[in-house]
């Protein structure tokens, strides 16, 4: 394995505020991944490499995949601070790797995501390191993944459909992606959301979502010894698309899972 690059890692703090957690006190899944995008955001323009450079050459980072392993909840009012790094590139993809860690420097979630370089004008990837050649890399995986095809179960538990609405919308002007966890979540029990917390997730982005649009939110649930394991897939009802699909495991409420994958009360 390859040294770590001089600044490699950066890291960035932030407060968990009232309006990112849900109703039992843990942060939501899409405040963990606007605080990932916000920290690389920050990390390529402590490089030299800011977004709004890309963005007047008519190119824009697009994140393709997600992997989070949550070992304990940020909580409101927890002091956190996220670490991120590249782990190098592939192809037209590169991983980028993150640790939320608490006050005490304790890992609470792990997560790798695959950004990829998109051409907005030609709708075409091009490779991260043909453009960016001397950004610096640490090999070091925070969540070893090759990002395989998720997969899709033959028939789904449940179904329900959720409207994106104008506060939906980022600065590219469709719905942020974070929020594609959120509906993710629309789709299971409310006895399953209640009685269980989200522990991992693995989350495809497949296309974007524009206002007005109906996303139909295709869900199949599975119970395992280790605990429930739910499958997700979006679709955009007028486009007659697939937007995203998701794996998550869960586990019940009160108990957390240490960095090893042990559970404990």
């Amino acid at each position: 394995m390859s040294p770590s690059a001089p600044d490699a890692r950066f890291s960035f703090d932030h407060h968990v505020e009232i309006n990112d957690v849900g109703p039992h006190g843990d942060a939501r899944l899409s405040a963990l991944l606007n605080w990932f995008q916000t920290t690389s955001s920050r990390h390529s323009a402590s490089l030299g490499y800011p977004v709004s450079d890309l963005t007047k050459e008519g190119l824009t980072w697009i994140i393709t995949r997600y992997h989070l392993c949550i070992d304990r909840s940020p909580r409101w009012r927890d002091a956190l601070t996220v670490e991120t790094w590249r782990a190098g590139n592939t192809g037209t993809f590169t991983p980028r790797e993150f640790l939320l860690k608490d006050s005490r420097g304790e890992t609470l979630v792990r997560a790798s995501a695959s950004y990829t370089l998109l051409d907005i004008r030609k709708r075409k990837a091009q490779a991260p390191s043909t453009r960016f050649p001397d950004y610096p890399v640490d090999p070091e995986r925070a969540v070893p993944d090759d990002f395989s095809p998720l997969p899709l179960p033959e028939a789904f538990t449940n179904e329900k459909s959720v409207t994106i609405r104008r506060s939906d919308m980022d600065f590219n002007g469709h719905a942020n992606n974070a929020l594609y966890t959120e509906w993710c979540m629309e789709g299971v029990s409310d006895q399953l959301y209640e009685q269980f917390r989200p522990i991992e997730m693995e989350i495809a982005f497949k296309g974007e979502v524009f206002y007005g649009e109906d996303i139909v939110v295709q869900t199949w649930r599975e119970t395992r010894e280790s605990g429930p394991v739910t499958l997700h897939c979006l679709l955009s009802q007028s486009r007659k698309r697939e937007v995203a699909r998701a794996r998550v495991h869960w586990k019940k409420r009160g108990e957390q899972r240490s960095a090893n994958g042990e559970t404990r009360g």
